[in-house]
């Protein structure tokens, strides 16, 4: 039986970076959506293409936080909320619920405090665990069952990429943060220590305890005065950068298992914003009239050469098969492929991941490319999708000209 994997969400670090990094959009309305499109196929990429046993969105609880408390300057240079995201924040709040996704809060606390019990949580009970955020706090939580996400990049971030990053451990994330603080959250840490002189000061003298004891023997006077002058600030910095791991979360684990979305719901939240693609997908999953049975369905990884190798031989035997390319970008043009998906009967798709991140086994691109060539430029062989144009347009920036196009019936 495969090993459990739970992908945390930071889901106001995920709302934020899609509004930022999308041009803006609006529905027929006016009303903006380009954080709810962002934000719903990141939530689709987790879903369909990770395909984790669990998945969970952790979000900040409203209103005064703890930290706020114990520091009353943290995070007061945040910008107040933009007016076209405001808005958009109870719809995307509708579309995890439409995916049956369970939302996380504790009064009081963060999202990353969340995110930090969950882990432990989940380690636990023995699942891997992928952190899906931007914010370098989540860095003390990596450990051979723990890497972060960057669902922007396709990429993953481990212990060994903290030991390239920092010079540093998990272990030592904290003391580090403590002295170099964190300008996104109006964290001072101590003045005139960055990233190099903290993992200096780590690696001579252990801990923030020990550097701040030892501050007589750091290299150079203004940096010792600095040391003994912001000590007091750097243990406030610590109490601040420190992810509390012990929140009385009481979750029901089956209900963070991935299951069947609720198609008719998100049906009409993408109608209502205008987009047409997710509108023609749902439109095909939602039944108004009376629930299907659901079928069940099997996703095989070609994830070695044998196995592409050996599909292919049956691939050749297909006359009609439906194929989608899983990709870099929603624009064709600029779009490079991730991963192919293929099925010609029923409850069996076969996926093939060509990129990803280090460690992940995955077929040469080109391989496959060179491989499928052949097949997807037959005329005879019948290849069906209900987006076929965007994938024709992917398929050609790779040198292949797709023909024997069928109808999606």
């Amino acid at each position: 039986m495969p090993k459990e994997t739970v992908y945390i969400v930071d889901t106001f670090s995920l709302i934020f970076q899609v509004f930022h990094g999308i041009p803006p959009m609006s529905n027929s309305k006016g009303e903006p959506t380009n954080a709810i499109f962002g934000f719903t196929r990141d939530l689709k990429t987790l879903r369909d293409i990770k395909s984790p046993s669990h998945l969970i969105c952790a979000m900040d609880s409203p209103g005064k936080g703890i930290r706020n408390d114990w520091y009353e300057e943290y995070k007061m240079n945040r910008s107040p909320m933009p007016e076209d995201l405001r808005p958009q924040i109870q719809v995307i709040a509708d579309v995890i619920k439409g995916f049956n996704v369970p939302v996380i809060q504790m009064e009081g606390w963060e999202a990353d405090d969340v995110i930090a019990t969950l882990t432990r949580q989940a380690t636990e009970r023995g699942m891997d665990v992928r952190i899906v955020t931007s914010d370098k706090d989540a860095r003390q939580l990596l450990s051979s069952q723990v890497q972060i996400f960057n669902v922007r990049k396709n990429s993953y971030f481990n212990e060994e990429d903290l030991q390239d990053t920092w010079g540093i451990r998990p272990d030592q994330v904290i003391d580090f943060q403590s002295i170099v603080g964190d300008s996104s959250d109006n964290i001072p840490g101590v003045p005139l220590v960055g990233p190099k002189k903290a993992q200096i000061l780590i690696e001579q003298f252990g801990d923030l305890d020990n550097i701040l004891a030892n501050a007589d023997q750091a290299k150079g006077k203004k940096l010792q005065e600095n040391l003994k002058t912001y000590a007091d600030q750097a243990h406030v910095c610590k109490k601040l950068v420190t992810l509390y791991q012990d929140l009385p979360i009481e979750l029901n684990w089956d209900d963070a298992k991935l299951t069947p979305p609720n198609s008719e719901k998100l049906l009409t939240i993408f109608q209502d914003c205008g987009f047409k693609r997710l509108t023609e997908e749902f439109k095909a999953n939602s039944n108004t009239s009376s629930p299907a049975p659901v079928q069940k369905k099997e996703w095989k990884s070609l994830d070695t050469k044998n196995k592409f190798d050996s599909f292919y031989q049956e691939l050749k035997k297909q006359t009609r098969f439906c194929i989608d390319m899983e990709t870099t970008s929603l624009r064709a043009t600029e779009a490079d492929i991730v991963g192919w998906a293929i099925c010609w009967e029923a409850g069996i798709g076969y996926y093939i991941p060509v990129d990803g991140p280090t460690g992940q086994n995955q077929v040469d691109a080109e391989y496959v490319i060179e491989k499928m060539k052949s097949i997807l430029e037959n005329p005879e062989i019948e290849k069906i999708n209900q987006n076929i144009k965007y994938d024709m347009l992917v398929l050609l920036r790779a040198g292949i000209h797709l023909q024997g196009i069928g109808m999606d019936p």
